[in-house]
């Protein structure tokens, strides 16, 4: 068994849980441990590092190598070297990722180099093949993760490589569009309540349409990318999961925009449409109902009219009013308070919001 760490936004933890939960594999692990900011859990290796394609909300997965105490550079170097370093790395060097809290080790250049030492002099006694070196020498530098707090040290190597948000194919990124995990996430915490799959989702301000993309992608594993991992010698592929049981999390999507950027596909539609204007009668017909999620301009990147309270007082007036959902939820600045009757705080590229979810409809 191997101890792992699934990262994911501060305050959304909740949403991994969900998802966990939602695809089966809740059960397949053990030891699970809510932090701030991710998940801790043990499961065999191969499941563990398979996580990076089945889910959707972690935003990396770290598999812990090592914790102890660690007081000074001496036992910092012997502890690097300490580790199978062969059964991880493609490479012989990796790039550190080292923080440091309430600790006698507080000179993280220091530190950096101490375990670059640890790790030349392990790779002089046991090197990497020439084949290996070979057939990585276009991969990038693994990164490890130090942390020291009050002198223990946890050492984590990450599994993911770029954030799990890139699913593979880039799609085209607006101005202030939000990552694919974090609207995973949000959507995690709209659905929590109801059965699956639900009929309609609507965004009346898609923009990229990366809500929709990832309710209607939900369950399908993100096998278009790489992933570190694949290259490990300790790895057997053969145990890798890269298929799940066919589910799905909503059935047809409706994406509004001014300029949108998302194009209509199966199960898409996307039209162009001011969210201040009236709905057409065939829309309203067609969005009645449906569960609605959104995340509008904050006035930072994206410009607002007006005073940000007036505008979203305004905003939430019209989504009531024009598309009648059975409930919604909307990305708020933590700086604009208007009443909700759940609020969940969390950080979306530096800008402090709060997810506000509004049931309309209780039947």
């Amino acid at each position: 068994m191997n101890l792992f760490y699934l990262i994911c936004p501060i305050g959304l933890e909740d949403s991994v849980m969900r998802e966990l939960r939602l695809k089966g594999l809740f059960s397949e692990l053990e030891d699970l441990k809510t932090l701030q900011g991710g998940i801790e859990f043990t499961c065999p290796l191969e499941l563990g590092l398979s996580l990076n394609t089945l889910l959707k909300t972690p935003t990396r997965i770290l598999l812990r190598l090592k914790t102890k105490k660690c007081r000074d550079f001496p036992k910092l170097f012997k502890t690097i070297g300490q580790i199978p370093w062969r059964d991880y790395l493609v490479k012989e060097e990796v790039e550190w990722r080292i923080t440091t809290k309430s600790s006698r080790i507080i000179n993280t250049s220091k530190a950096e180099e101490t375990c670059q030492r640890a790790l030349q002099k392990f790779f002089q006694g046991q090197p990497l093949s020439k084949k290996v070196l070979e057939a990585n020498k276009e991969s990038s530098k693994q990164k490890v993760f130090l942390r020291f707090d009050k002198d223990e040290l946890t050492m984590s190597l990450d599994t993911s490589g770029e954030l799990l948000h890139i699913r593979g194919e880039r799609r085209n990124r607006g101005k202030a569009s939000l990552r694919e995990s974090y609207a995973s996430c949000l959507l995690m915490l709209l659905l929590s309540e109801d059965k699956l799959p639900i009929e309609k989702l609507v965004d009346p301000m898609c923009g990229t349409g990366s809500f929709l993309h990832e309710a209607l992608e939900f369950f399908k594993p993100n096998t278009t990318r790489d992933f570190p991992y694949k290259r490990w010698s300790i790895v057997k592929s053969d145990k890798l999961i890269s298929e799940m049981t066919e589910k799905v999390l909503v059935k047809s999507c409706y994406g509004f925009d001014l300029e949108p950027v998302a194009k209509t596909s199966e199960n898409l539609l996307i039209e162009t449409h001011d969210i201040f204007t009236s709905l057409p009668d065939k829309n309203k017909t067609l969005v009645k109902g449906s569960y609605l999620i959104c995340n509008p301009p904050y006035g930072k990147r994206v410009k607002i009219q007006g005073k940000k309270k007036a505008y979203f007082e305004s905003l939430i007036k019209q989504i009531e009013k024009e598309f009648k959902p059975k409930l919604y939820g909307m990305i708020i600045p933590s700086d604009v308070q208007i009443p909700f009757p759940i609020k969940i705080p969390f950080n979306n590229n530096g800008i402090k919001v709060n997810f506000c979810i509004k049931v309309i409809d209780k039947s």
